[in-house]
């Protein structure tokens, strides 16, 4: 029954991929009654159809440089579109400072202790993650650690497939909940410590037991760069971002493949792809 399950998800999964491929396309392209507006209507979908995994990456491009361009323009200068920037990824993102990296200051990555130092004011979560820095600090990247981890590696993941699409297969939605699942065990974990103040994700004293204390007192406590919370962060992260393109990339690519409109001389567009649809 169990298996029927997971089987039924795929199938629904990609029954939505094709139909959100078919309304894309028809959302850009208008039939008209005339041949050279239908003709131009086609070509537009057939270039969508051939076009979309680079659209992809080039939106997940801009959206880590735009991350990267918002301490750029605060250390230029450019306070207002900086503070811009962080407000429109902060829609996406905590940003917290201690669990940030930070460009254009003295050090990468500063531990709570030390943003509670420079930023004394700043008491509650809410508080800490309006800072953005200063010339001493330096100034922090609009996406936290994780997310940090997470939009690169869809960007050099959906690379990657741009290269390998022939043979790489959609992973299964066992496979998705089993790289997604290290992710939300870390961040539910972070979010029961702090609901609950007992700060177990902050010492980890249940590592130190398990791990019998074999590495050094800062690996352990807090999020400092190096530390085993920022590479739970980073990895789960990363494994998360793999998850989305192995798993939604191949079903979009035979969705595109499978909506693409003939020709005026009756062809079919190349999507470059292999027919992935779960069985």
């Amino acid at each position: 029954m169990a298996d029927y399950g997971i089987d039924d998800l795929e199938n629904t999964r990609y029954n939505f991929s094709k139909w959100m491929v078919g309304a894309l396309r028809s959302a850009c392209s208008t039939r008209w009654p005339q041949k050279e507006w239908m003709d131009q209507s086609r070509s537009l979908s057939n270039w969508i159809n051939r076009h979309w995994l680079a659209m992809f990456n080039s939106l997940v491009g801009l959206f880590v440089l735009g991350a990267l361009v918002a301490p750029a323009a605060m250390k230029a200068g450019y306070t207002g579109p900086a503070k811009a920037l962080y407000t429109i990824y902060g829609f996406t993102c905590h940003q917290l400072p201690q669990r940030s990296y930070f460009l254009f200051g003295r050090s990468l990555m500063y531990p709570a202790n030390q943003i509670s130092e420079g930023w004394p004011e700043a008491g509650s979560l809410l508080e800490q993650r309006s800072i953005v820095g200063d010339p001493d600090f330096g100034y922090k990247v609009a996406i936290a650690n994780r997310c940090s981890a997470i939009y690169p590696t869809i960007l050099f993941a959906g690379f990657i497939f741009s290269l390998r699409r022939r043979r790489v297969k959609a992973l299964s939605m066992k496979g998705f909940i089993a790289l997604s699942f290290p992710m939300g065990l870390d961040g539910g974990s972070h979010l029961i410590s702090e609901i609950t103040r007992t700060g177990f994700r902050d010492a980890n004293v249940w590592l130190q037991v398990l791990t019998r204390n074999a590495f050094a007192p800062d690996f352990y406590v807090g999020d400092a760069l190096g530390s085993v919370n920022w590479l739970f962060r980073t990895l789960s992260g990363a494994l998360f971002g793999i998850a989305i393109v192995w798993f939604a990339y191949p079903i979009l690519a035979q969705a595109f493949t499978e909506t693409s409109l003939p020709s005026a001389s009756g062809e079919v567009s190349d999507g470059s792809s292999l027919p992935m649809k779960p069985g």
